[in-house]
């Protein structure tokens, strides 16, 4: 099942590129912003309409999103989840104007010491987010495509979108066998979606919880509610406090409350026949 996103079709979304409305902007937001760097010459770094876009960076990757996950049982090279073609990490100078053109930007030639590989101007890009130059009409097209003379400028996605898929449901199973206490039967419906990935198998003995979250972000970044996944398997407050780089920076710690949402006051005056207690912390 997945949504249309054709432009002008019935059923499909993005129907005036132009408006707020309508849009599908995922390339946008999940982006990074090499195009948006400036070389240790000033010289920017502009020409990307067919290398992938002008995105904003608003969202970037976990180090263990875009690191940890793919470390696992050396597969770092062996998963095609994780190759250059589907993750990159490196970027270029596209501008021949630039002394540094066709070089990886560093901190040597215009990166910013403070912006580590993992910042919004750096951040692995997932191409799942990326689509073709498409024929849509745009105020600010950049570069026509040579060869459709198709234009736009690629803020926005015109792939369409997974909502459900067989490797989801396989992880569902695997969860559901593993809470069951059958390893060897989660083991193999993992296996189902690490063998399509050319990845290294795993035993019954690997098979945790954890496994299984790390599983579904290996196949599913970006598809899944990955918030309603860690509530639901009772797991947020962990993984917050594990991996989000922005709590560990602060010093702070995400409380226990996390793990559930606070009940609108509307819903618990609503509720006249008996009490109904708001959520721990709220």
């Amino acid at each position: 099942w997945n949504i249309e996103l054709d432009g002008k079709i019935i059923g499909g979304c993005n129907t005036d590129v132009n408006a707020a409305g309508g849009l599908f902007c995922m390339e946008r937001w999940w982006g990074p912003l090499p195009w948006n760097r400036k070389d240790k010459n000033s010289v920017p770094n502009f020409l990307t309409d067919t290398l992938m876009g002008r995105p904003v960076g608003s969202i970037s990757p976990t180090t263990y999103a875009a690191q940890q996950i793919w470390q696992y049982k050396g597969d770092w090279d062996r998963d095609i989840r994780n190759s250059i073609y589907n993750i990159q990490r490196i970027y270029y100078w596209t501008n021949p104007k630039s002394k540094f053109y066709g070089q990886a930007i560093t901190t040597a030639n215009g990166l910013p010491a403070e912006h580590s590989t993992y910042s919004a101007y750096l951040a692995p890009s997932f191409k799942k987010f990326s689509g073709e130059v498409h024929n849509q009409p745009d105020k600010y097209p950049i570069f026509p495509d040579a060869a459709s003379g198709n234009k736009h400028n690629n803020g926005r996605t015109y792939k369409d979108w997974y909502i459900m898929r067989l490797a989801e449901t396989c992880l569902l199973r695997a969860e559901a066998h593993f809470l069951k206490g059958d390893l060897a039967a989660a083991a193999a419906d993992i296996n189902a979606v690490r063998n399509r990935a050319q990845a290294t198998p795993v035993t019954s003995g690997d098979v945790n919880i954890d496994l299984i979250l790390d599983e579904r972000a290996r196949e599913l970044y970006g598809e899944e509610f990955r918030l309603n996944t860690l509530m639901r398997m009772g797991k947020l407050p962990e993984y917050l406090n594990k991996y989000n780089g922005y709590l560990k920076a602060k010093g702070a710690t995400a409380p226990a409350s996390v793990a559930l949402l606070p009940i609108p006051n509307s819903v618990i005056q609503a509720n006249t026949g008996a009490a109904l207690e708001q959520n721990p912390g709220y």
